[in-house]
């Protein structure tokens, strides 16, 4: 950007976020999650940079697990 605000961070976000945005945007799209299922998962609305934001959810449910595949819903 040839004219930055000075509003803008100094250093570029990195690179992990971009990732775990893209994984996001995968839940969204082709698992059918809502965005309140996806900001719930961190305490403070964004998502964890360590943790895949799949593995997030599912600890924050475990009681929806373990399930039997044999009879689960789609």
């Amino acid at each position: 950007v040839p004219d930055a605000s000075a509003d803008l961070p100094p250093i570029r976000p990195p690179l992990i976020r971009e990732h775990r945005l893209y994984q996001a945007d995968w839940m969204f799209r082709f698992y059918g999650f809502t965005t309140a299922e996806i900001t719930s998962v961190a305490d403070n609305g964004m998502l964890d940079l360590d943790v895949d934001p799949k593995l997030s959810w599912a600890l924050r449910n475990r009681g929806l697990f373990p399930m039997d595949i044999n009879r689960a819903s789609y």
